[in-house]
């Protein structure tokens, strides 16, 4: 007797049969539970994954390297995705899984008997959740069970996760028998914006425009691109226009640190940093003064919003630094060389 794959109803179930059936083919599957009988079955909703649309700023060297180590390995592999929304985890762990040309797996929800459900799958296949933070938001270590209690049956196992959160379970980290790799995803390069917004835009003469809006956000994804570009074509103007009324947020913690010297010439120590308090103000004294993630001193004076006295330690001896702070025009890290 042997697990095989049942088909009912246009859903696949696991059955214990005496003879041979048909193997799960390719394509891509959603795990659904029957409360009625606690059974887990699957429901194809995908011949593979389509993209019908442009995709931007294509992994194919990460691709290549899991498809690789996949075919150069035996016994499960594990892959995490983590970083900001819209920068291409899920696209690209949906590539993965088109050229690892397996039977796809997609858990939308944490069930309890996940574990000894794929143990019964004889034959290789991929496991895929996607934003996995949500779907154990109160059972964290269930996404670990899952691989864990997933044992080595002669057929293999890809996992692939991805998170938007930008958090990671520390149980997951320098486990590479666990997680073999872990992929962070940042806000998209300069020449993937560029390419977008040379694709998208209607009017020509607003590019420079709106690459120089852009250059001024937090966080830069596909569909903040999108939508600005959308904007601007719809309205036919600058982003400039609209940018005060439209869902994004510009970077406006950047200084340049001025060290204040009796007798001298007034020092740029530092040019386009974040500093820490972000605004400064009479209740600033007595907190801790930072450029970047480096602690400075103590802040004991404030004598205007951007001058300070910082008490700190200079060769062993404690000092009084005046410090002037002059808001910059800041850049996103993606344009530092633009």
């Amino acid at each position: 007797m042997r697990n095989q794959w049942i088909q009912a109803s246009g859903n696949w179930y696991l059955r214990e049969v005496s003879q041979n059936q048909p193997t799960l083919e390719p394509a891509v599957y959603k795990l659904n539970f029957n409360p009625q009988t606690g059974e887990l079955y699957l429901t194809q909703v995908q011949d593979s994954f389509d993209f019908s649309y442009k995709v931007y700023g294509i992994e194919s060297g990460f691709i290549d390297r899991v498809i690789k180590t996949y075919d150069n390995t035996k016994g499960n592999l594990g892959v995490l995705l983590n970083g900001v929304k819209g920068t291409g985890k899920t696209v690209t762990s949906k590539q993965i899984c088109n050229k690892l040309g397996l039977p796809v797996i997609i858990i939308h929800e944490d069930y309890d008997s996940i574990p000894s459900f794929i143990n019964n799958i004889q034959q290789n296949v991929v496991v895929m959740i996607d934003e996995y933070e949500k779907i154990y938001v109160e059972r964290d270590h269930s996404v670990l069970t899952v691989m864990d209690g997933v044992l080595d049956n002669g057929f293999r196992k890809v996992f692939l996760l991805t998170t938007n959160e930008l958090y990671i379970n520390t149980n997951m980290l320098q486990r590479p028998g666990r997680i073999r790799y872990l992929k962070t995803f940042k806000d998209l390069p300069l020449e993937t914006i560029t390419e977008i917004v040379d694709d998208m835009l209607l009017n020509v003469e607003h590019k420079a425009s709106t690459i120089n809006a852009i250059s001024e956000l937090e966080t830069i994804t596909v569909d903040i691109i999108k939508a600005i570009v959308q904007e601007v074509n719809i309205h036919d103007e600058v982003p400039n226009n609209f940018l005060d009324v439209f869902n994004v947020k510009k970077i406006d913690n950047r200084f340049d640190v001025i060290k204040i010297i009796p007798g001298k010439e007034p020092e740029i120590i530092c040019q386009g940093v974040e500093i820490e308090p972000k605004k400064i103000t009479k209740s600033s004294r007595g907190n801790g003064f930072y450029i970047g993630e480096k602690y400075i001193g103590e802040i004991i004076k404030v004598l205007s919003d951007n001058s300070i006295i910082v008490r700190e330690w200079e060769k062993d001896v404690r000092v009084e630094v005046q410090y002037q702070l002059e808001r910059t025009r800041a850049y996103h890290s993606s344009f530092l060389a633009f």
